[in-house]
């Protein structure tokens, strides 16, 4: 640091001495409005001081300061000092000065062990430059210093006792001299600094003391129920919930929390969505579903101080409810009913459980199928055998307990009347969903501890339990529809693993399973190959089955037909009310072997029972087809066509039977596209695609039904080409490619599939493809912000390779992007070229530094948008050291690059920020030895900038770890 050379310090303090009393007037006019500010903002502080600087103090700063043109450079001439109580207020103060003066420069002071405070160095904004009273003061800079009580005291204790007389004393003994700064230090870090933490920790605990106090203030909680809209209910509840997380339910007396929570459902159900108004525009407004989801959450954090009412606002959302509201409605029940360990007491309370089922018990046949769905949910958590926990065993562990079940009488006790429950639930469900739920349910009493830690006591009662379902499962079998023996015989073979001893009347049960004979088939028929059979892998079991099905088609004849008519009709019965219909796939082969075996019985059978068999015709039909019969198989499929039925089955035969017969696959192109009828469309264009390799017949008619689809908005015909189109995309001309690419335009975000599709484009014609995404920009700008649509993805996975390999043509075309003056254009311009060349390239470097040597603003521009896309990679540097030597003495984008390069990705830790500004540092030092002063001296800047960064983040993690260390203890 050049120091000034002794006639200018003389020089400057003949500057200085004619307006000292003008910078002393500037320094108590500064006081006087800081005064005003404090007061009118209700901030308690304990002084403000100020001060003009004295000669003795300047001339020691003129001895140390680099080079200035007058003595009006010097930052602190006039200065005030705030001392608060808390350091909160340090912060909070910051944005009243801000819009009370022009803030030059803001320095914080942090250490460990040293000063703390926050200096800003302010103006007068203009508009009290404007009145003649402050005119004079045009142009003077005056320190504001902020700092509290607790640092001021030290800092003047140290300024007196060490700094002033540090020469002498340090001479006269300096080990005792530094022994007494050491200790001055472990002041300020071991008892001033956390003093000043728990300060802060306690006046933050009484301020919200003091706002949940308002909060459950009898005026705020009706005016929730008396809001006339949903945005203001919802804001209002999140109020209430936040309030209610941290001191639970102070309602005053006269009013209930819970008809609180369902008077607002009920008014919300009635209030229409409207959209909340902000100066960028409309965001999406709050629903009944929005509602209902935040007093869920209240309900959760108050199901143990009110169980019955929670308990029954739980069973009135699970029924007749939007799935959302119906799910979290089940979620919050589920928690509940969970078996909690509480650490402190060491102990896992059962009153929650006990609870439950007495009011499950209380329950009329009715309203027990009613909430049936809740009371399964809930059952199944009573039956866990393992209870979960978490505490916090100091500021910064957080511990997740798990374990079995301690065997009790109480455990005992609960599992049985659950089950019992859930026998009573079987018998009264009227669907076959309902009666798979509850099976699904009574399954989780036979399941030990996944932790393994359980005493032989608990698996002694979860074995009762096992024989108990044994007996009651054998009581059903011979009454049971298939799938409910299905799912009864694959918990017995979890029986049997599990228990190797101590199973009683399994053998009965097993026998019961075995001899019925429908059942027998039906299993061939339905389910996966890995459940078929203990004794068998899956593909054992799919050879098994395959030679059961031969059997089976053997033995159907004309004259057994009626029965085996009977038997198959048998096997779907229930096909309507299953989620998990893919566990048919044995069935289909069935089909589709008989009619390729027997195509007569087969169409037969097809014809007599259309309407049953509607979901597997495809297959028999397919089979049909394969046969010597396929002039039948053709008949129907064009009488279905000239009917309009059964079209989108029609469209999926030719992927089936691996050929093409074009006349009738166009005649189902008109009728679906008259019907418009886009499962048959997306159809057809899986059967061209499929064949397409080996016939390379309908590439017209797949362009044509994307233009129909594409009508439709819709473009789910990507799913079934992107896995193996290649064949047909290659055979594409640019009209065909103009159909698919305004198709995939619709999609709302283009994903792994889509990128498929798009490659052949990137590497046949790049520029179409960035024209494509220019467009999908456009379409963006328009749509609503509730609306989603994501024009270019954040990473790309298959198009950056094709793309980055015609680097030239592919960024000349996205710098179009920038002339138009939006900025959606230039941030979407650059985060796609990101997107494209994610470590950079040479072509892009070249290009970038091309705009910037052509010294146009507009073009700075781009090259600063761009560079922001990145995190501030080390191969950023070579542009930004161009852009510093192209404009060296702009403050705008020094500003702008400090921001570029010191941009990172995920930060991990408490000090995450901390240690990568601190690499940012290392980055940074072989600038310092660049033959160029600019950048020389820009790199201590920057290095400047990010020491206060680091100070900063230092200072807010330290914050953080402090407030977590007294939010523990209390």
């Amino acid at each position: 640091m050049a120091k000034l050379k002794k006639s200018k310090t003389d020089e400057y303090l003949k500057e200085y001495k004619p307006i000292k009393e003008l910078y002393r007037d500037f320094s108590y006019t500064t006081k006087f409005i800081l005064e005003n500010l404090l007061r009118k903002n209700s901030f308690k502080y304990q002084a403000i001081t100020y001060r003009e600087k004295d000669e003795k103090s300047l001339k020691d700063k003129l001895e140390i300061v680099k080079k200035i043109k007058s003595v009006k450079d010097i930052d602190d001439l006039a200065g005030c000092r705030i001392i608060f109580y808390l350091d909160n207020d340090v912060q909070r103060v910051i944005q009243y000065l801000q819009n009370e003066f022009v803030v030059v420069k803001q320095n914080l002071k942090y250490s460990d062990d040293s000063y703390n405070a926050l200096h800003l160095i302010v103006k007068l904004n203009k508009d009290r430059l404007k009145l003649s009273e402050y005119e004079r003061f045009r142009g003077l800079k005056c320190e504001i210093q902020l700092t509290t009580v607790l640092y001021h005291s030290w800092s003047e204790l140290a300024h007196d006792v060490i700094y002033k007389p540090e020469k002498s004393l340090s001479e006269f003994d300096k080990r005792a001299f530094d022994s007494i700064k050491g200790r001055f230090s472990d002041v300020m870090k071991n008892h001033i600094k956390q003093a000043q933490y728990s300060f802060d920790f306690i006046f933050k605990e009484i301020e919200k003391i003091k706002q949940g106090k308002q909060v459950f203030d009898v005026a705020f909680l009706k005016s929730i129920v008396d809001s006339k809209a949903n945005n203001e209910i919802y804001e209002n509840l999140k109020i209430l919930l936040k309030y209610i997380e941290e001191f639970g339910d102070k309602t005053p007396k006269e009013l209930k929390i819970i008809e609180i929570v369902n008077s607002t459902l009920e008014k919300s159900k009635k209030l229409k969505k409207e959209p909340i108004k902000t100066a960028f525009g409309d965001l999406s407004g709050h629903d009944y579903v929005d509602i209902a989801k935040i007093c869920l959450d209240i309900l959760e954090h108050l199901r143990f101080a009110y169980p019955k009412e929670v308990f029954e606002t739980l069973s009135r959302l699970s029924i007749g409810e939007s799935e959302k509201v119906k799910k979290k409605a089940l979620d919050v029940a589920t928690k509940m009913a969970k078996y909690t360990f509480w650490p402190k007491e060491k102990k896992i309370y059962y009153h929650p459980q006990l609870f439950i089922l007495d009011e499950i018990e209380k329950l009329d046949d009715k309203n027990l199928l009613t909430y049936l769905s809740l009371l399964v949910k809930v059952s199944e958590e009573l039956l866990s055998p393992s209870f979960e926990g978490t505490s916090w065993s100091d500021h910064k562990t957080f511990t997740i307990h798990q374990g079995a079940l301690p065997a009790g009488e109480t455990v005992k006790k609960i599992r049985e009347r659950t089950i019992s429950i859930l026998k009573k639930l079987y018998a009264l469900s009227e669907t076959m969903s309902e009666k798979q739920l509850v099976l699904q349910a009574l399954g989780q009493a036979t399941h030990t501890p996944h932790t393994g830690d359980y005493t032989p006591e608990f698996e002694k009662i979860v074995l009762e339990n096992t024989n108990s379902l044994i007996s009651y499962y054998s009581s059903l079998v011979k009454e049971a529809d298939n799938e409910i023996i299905k799912i009864i015989e694959e918990q017995l073979h979890w029986f049997v693993k599990r228990f190797q001893k101590g199973l009683k009347n399994v053998k009965i049960l097993k026998s019961l399973i075995e001899k019925n004979e429908e059942y027998d088939m039906y299993k061939v028929f339905v389910g996966w190959d890995y459940r078929f059979s203990d004794d068998l892998d899956y593909h054992e079991a799919e050879k098994e089955r395959k030679q059961k099905i031969d059997e089976y088609i053997k033995q159907i004849t004309n004259k057994n037909f009626l029965q085996w008519q009977q038997k198959i009709l048998s096997t779907i019965k229930n096909y309507g009310q299953l989620e998990d219909r893919g566990q048919f796939q044995y069935f289909n082969i069935f089909l589709n072997e008989l009619g390729k075996q027997k195509p007569k019985i087969a169409q037969k059978l097809l014809l007599e029972n259309e309407k049953e068999l509607e979901p597997f015709l495809l297959h028999l039909v397919a089979g049909i087809w394969q046969s010597k019969e396929k002039r039948e198989a053709h008949k129907i499929l064009e009488d279905w066509t000239k009917k309009e039925k059964h079209l989108s089955a029609c469209a999926y035969i030719f992927e089936y039977v691996k050929e093409i017969n074009e006349p009738l696959l166009n005649k189902i192109y008109k009728k679906a596209t008259e019907q418009n009828d886009l499962n048959a469309l997306t159809n057809i264009i899986r059967s061209i695609v499929s064949n397409f390799e080996q016939t390379k017949v309908g590439k017209d008619l797949f362009v044509d039904a994307i233009k129909e689809l594409t009508k439709h908005k819709n473009y789910w015909w990507v799913n079934h080409v992107w896995f193996r189109g290649n064949s047909i995309l290659g055979a594409l001309n640019k009209n065909d490619w103009k159909t698919v690419l305004e198709s995939l335009l619709i999609a709302p975000n283009i994903d792994y599939h889509l990128e498929e599709i798009l490659s052949v484009v990137a590497q046949n014609s790049p520029k179409e493809l960035v024209s494509f995404f220019y467009e999908r920009m456009k379409i963006q700008a328009k749509k609503k912000r509730e609306e989603r649509y994501d024009a270019i993805p954040f990473d790309l996975h298959k198009l950056n390779e094709p793309l980055s390999q015609n680097a030239k043509d592919v960024i000349e075309e996205i710098l179009k992007w920038f002339k138009k003056e939006d900025w959606l254009s230039y941030w979407e311009g650059g985060h796609f070229l990101e997107a494209i060349f994610p470590a950079f390239h040479q072509e892009l470097e070249d290009q970038l530094i091309k705009l910037l040597r052509s010294k146009n603003k507009n073009k700075a521009k781009i090259v600063l948008y761009i560079l922001r896309s990145y995190k501030g990679e080390t191969f950023l540097h070579k542009v930004c050291k161009e852009f510093i030597k192209q404009y060296p003495k702009s403050k705008k984008y020094k500003q702008e690059l400090f921001i570029i390069l010191s941009q990172m990705g995920v930060v991990s830790g408490e000090y995450g920020f901390v240690e990568s500004y601190k690499r940012k540092k290392q980055e940074i030092q072989e600038w310092k030895k660049d033959k160029s002063k600019v950048i020389k001296k820009f790199a201590q800047e920057y290095e400047n900038y990010l020491s206060k960064r680091i100070d900063y983040e230092k200072k807010r993690a330290d914050e953080d770890i402090e407030i977590r260390k007294r939010e523990f203890e209390g």
